[in-house]
């Protein structure tokens, strides 16, 4: 079971580090431009996916020290 705790804490973090508030604004420059041209979305999916994954790990917290 804390397999399943340790994958939800690195998809955690990972969500969190790849989510970067200043490439809205650097998308729109050059090649970046053209390869992130939905970057609004991608950022409120991962944004979403990030929230997802942090309500996902305090809920499994409270699970695994319930059932110990």
């Amino acid at each position: 079971m804390k397999i399943i705790w340790y994958i939800s804490a690195i998809l955690t973090i990972v969500f969190i580090l790849i989510n970067n508030p200043k490439l809205e604004r650097a998308s729109n420059l050059g090649i970046q431009g053209k390869i992130f041209n939905s970057t609004r979305q991608a950022n409120k999916t991962l944004e979403i996916l990030t929230w997802s994954s942090l309500i996902f790990f305090f809920i499994y917290i409270v699970l695994l020290n319930i059932y110990k």
